[in-house]
């Protein structure tokens, strides 16, 4: 149910982005791009916590090459 609702406000934010695109008026601007950002926070909660309890996988993260170098040494 928990991705369900993270996809959800995926496409809540989507729909937010293409109201911004196609709209003309500055008014309906300003409450979108809030929307989009209270919901950018809600489905990376989201995401952490699918992470977590290993519904999903972690997405693949770059090399530390600080600690690479330190171990080579």
């Amino acid at each position: 149910m928990l991705f369900h609702a993270g996809f959800i406000f995926n496409l809540a934010m989507v729909h937010y982005s293409n109201v911004m695109a196609t709209s003309m008026r500055v008014d309906v601007i300003t409450p979108s791009e809030a929307s989009i950002l209270r919901d950018l926070k809600l489905t990376t909660i989201c995401g952490n916590i699918m992470i977590e309890r290993g519904w999903i996988e972690k997405p693949p993260q770059a090399n530390d090459r600080k600690n690479c170098l330190i171990i080579k040494l």
